[in-house]
């Protein structure tokens, strides 16, 4: 069994609960838990899950269980929140390679020659992927920008809210919600914008930040995924949420380019996603991962 989530009801707690009480065959499992022991994901609906962590630990729920962590630092948090052994944490990357095949059919754009700066946020409307975040930010600019958000409202009572917002937003500001796509429009979407603003409260990875970069288009996220050191890499930032200040003079900074800096910027980050991309050692990763959950 791959287990995508520690939390979720229906594919995580039933079926691993219909196992506890011998319902189901006693297979090897791998469990994934995809950023959701963020402090900041934990954060949301903080008690529920606060209760359940201690449930699962009394009744040893995730015994025998292999762990497949993102990164190091996410190998820390499932060490840290459910005290599961070391030895059985394994770091292994998400594979890129079904992104990497979309990318030859994407024909990117770039900055307009009016100069009017395009920036889009692009996923689940919910307070993890903190869209109100980006709306007090955008807000603080002082120069015109065109603000355009895709995805899901998978929240109205936080949509509710950051509408609130959007419609009393600078007017240098032109804010727009364009509604949810299809999955094989993402790459298309994220090309036709100058910048990819996710100020994500947790990701265990984050596609869709790979996804931008693969088009050219540079990202600005938070410091809560395993995207690090982006702008010493030169394809963007990644900052903490307590500093709203360094993510408005990121998208000031960004928006002052030239044309030709632009896209020479755009090229280099685009280079270095098909580098991630072409990978092979994360392929091999994955095939010791399901090797080990074996062999446990």
């Amino acid at each position: 069994m791959y287990i995508n989530s520690f939390f979720d009801t229906s594919f995580s707690v039933f079926p691993l609960l219909s196992r506890y009480l011998n319902k189901l065959p006693k297979k090897p499992i791998v469990m994934a838990p995809r950023g959701e022991f963020t402090k900041g994901a934990l954060g949301l609906k903080k008690i529920k899950k606060i209760l359940f962590i201690i449930f699962s630990k009394l009744i040893k729920l995730h015994k025998e269980l292999v762990w497949q962590a993102s990164s190091s630092f996410e190998s820390d948090r499932i060490q840290h929140v459910t005290g599961a052994d070391a030895r059985r944490i394994f770091v292994v990357p998400d594979m890129p390679v079904s992104i990497k095949n979309n990318k030859d059919q994407i024909q990117s754009n770039h900055i307009d020659s009016a100069g009017t700066f395009k920036i889009c946020f692009l996923s689940r409307i919910c307070p993890i992927k903190n869209l109100e975040f980006c709306l007090r930010v955008i807000n603080e600019i002082n120069v015109p920008v065109i603000f355009d958000i895709y995805g899901p409202k998978e929240d109205e009572v936080y949509w509710s809210k950051c509408e609130r917002i959007l419609n009393d937003l600078s007017s240098t500001v032109t804010a727009s919600y364009k509604g949810a796509i299809e999955h094989s429009q993402v790459m298309t979407v994220l090309s036709n914008y100058d910048l990819f603003f996710f100020p994500s409260c947790g990701e265990n990875y984050g596609h869709v930040i790979l996804e931008s970069m693969l088009v050219g288009t540079p990202v600005l996220i938070s410091d809560a995924t395993p995207w690090k050191n982006l702008k010493n890499i030169g394809v963007g930032w990644d900052l903490s949420l307590n500093n709203k200040k360094a993510f408005v003079n990121a998208i000031e900074e960004a928006a002052a380019k030239s044309l030709e800096e632009y896209e020479e910027w755009r090229k280099h980050v685009s280079s270095y996603a098909d580098e991630i991309s072409n990978d092979d050692d994360v392929m091999q990763a994955n095939k010791k991962l399901f090797l080990n959950s074996v062999d446990s």
